[in-house]
């Protein structure tokens, strides 16, 4: 009998965040980390332009200090509703960058019922172009 085994070694560009025009950013987050083959049925560049666009937008200098590790834990925050009641909300894939000016930016990737939209741009959160997929919301909001 003869057994086969294929080993997965990772090569020095297979990694999302090296496809970037900002590897050291974005070597810190949860996205960044992913196989470049893991999502093949997915169209890559659309995400690394709107990547590389946010860094250039936002003046983004660096990730945070946040472990990735810890940004993919599915979150639960508070949001008010339009009656000033404070609603349980979670948020998936969430990053954290700092910007040249200090201030910290916090983006997660999900998808967003229509509903949902409307609550969190009450709530001071902006879409942006998605950067985790492109089937899902991508939303931003300065957090200091």
């Amino acid at each position: 009998m003869i057994y086969i085994f294929h080993i997965y070694h990772h090569t020095m560009n297979d990694f999302k965040f090296q496809k970037t025009n900002y590897p050291k950013i974005y070597n810190g987050c949860y996205w960044g980390h992913h196989s470049v083959n893991k999502d093949a049925y997915e169209p890559l560049e659309p995400i690394i332009i709107n990547r590389n666009s946010f860094v250039e937008t936002y003046n983004i200098k660096k990730s945070s200090e946040i472990p990735c590790s810890y940004q993919t834990i599915r979150k639960k925050f508070q949001l008010k509703d339009e009656n000033g009641n404070m609603l349980n909300w979670y948020r998936d894939h969430t990053e954290y960058y700092k910007t040249n000016k200090k201030e910290t930016i916090c983006i997660f990737s999900q998808y967003v019922k229509d509903k949902d939209k409307k609550l969190l741009e009450a709530n001071g959160y902006i879409e942006i172009a998605p950067m985790y997929d492109m089937g899902q919301n991508t939303y931003m909001k300065m957090v200091n």
